[in-house]
This record gives structure tokens, sequence and C-alpha cells, in this order.
């Protein structure tokens, strides 16, 4: 029994951070499952996963990843900038994540400006993180 709440904790804990949308949820986790093998079917789980929640901030993380691997640097920019607003607490992490992916995508297009400006914002947010000094 035990075993029952703590399942039902995770599950309540999970659904508020994704805006309480199992549906949400459950195209999240396949879309992460299927990033490394099915880039295709994972890209249409994360998309499903950002009608279903558009204000959850990782799903914009890994569709810029998506985005970035296609080469399509423009879509990849404005998912990195979404998931950067959308997540004001830096959960997991993934904020400071976002920024560098962001750089990178700057960095490929030769925008050099946008490059620095980006990466000095997060050496300014996060001055402790080593990827962001060395950068």
């Amino acid at each position: 029994m035990k075993t029952h709440h703590w399942l039902i904790g995770i599950v309540i804990v999970w659904l508020s951070v994704l805006g309480g949308s199992l549906a949400a949820q459950t195209a999240f986790n396949k879309g992460l499952e299927l990033i490394n093998s099915n880039a295709a079917e994972a890209k249409t789980q994360l998309l499903i996963a950002q009608q279903e929640d558009p204000a959850f901030h990782g799903t914009y993380h890994f569709l810029g990843v998506l985005y970035l691997d296609e080469n399509k640097l423009d879509s990849a920019v404005s998912c990195f900038q979404q998931a950067i607003a959308l997540n004001p607490t830096n959960a997991n992490k993934t904020k400071e994540m976002a920024y560098m992916r962001l750089v990178d995508v700057y960095l490929y297009q030769h925008d050099f400006e946008r490059a620095f400006a980006t990466a000095w914002e997060a050496f300014q947010l996060f001055p402790d993180n080593l990827a962001i000094k060395q950068n």
C-alpha cells in the first residue's frame, strides 16, 4: 500500500509540473524515449505535448534540440528562447542548458554578436556554471 501512495505522489508532482495534463506528460515522456532512436516520432510526440501544455519549458528545449539536429536553426532559436522564458526557476538546471544551446545555434549561424550577448547574459545569471564560463 505504501508503494501506491508513493506512486500517486509522484504522479501529482509530475502533473503539477506539466500543468495537470496527462496527455502532455505521456507525449513528452514518449518524445524523450524516442529522441535518440526515432527523431521523427519524437518530434511528433513533443509537438503533441506542446499543444497539450504550451507552458512547459522542457518540451521547447527538446524540440529545439531536434530542430538543431535538422539544421532548422531559426526554429531551434525560437524553441530555446521559449524554453528560457518559461523556466524562471531553472528547474534541473535546464535553463542553463537552454542558454548554452542557444549560444551554439547563434555560433552555427555566425551571429557572434548574439552569441556573445547570450553567453554574457547566461554568465551573469549562472556564474558557477563551468560550461558557461568556458564558452
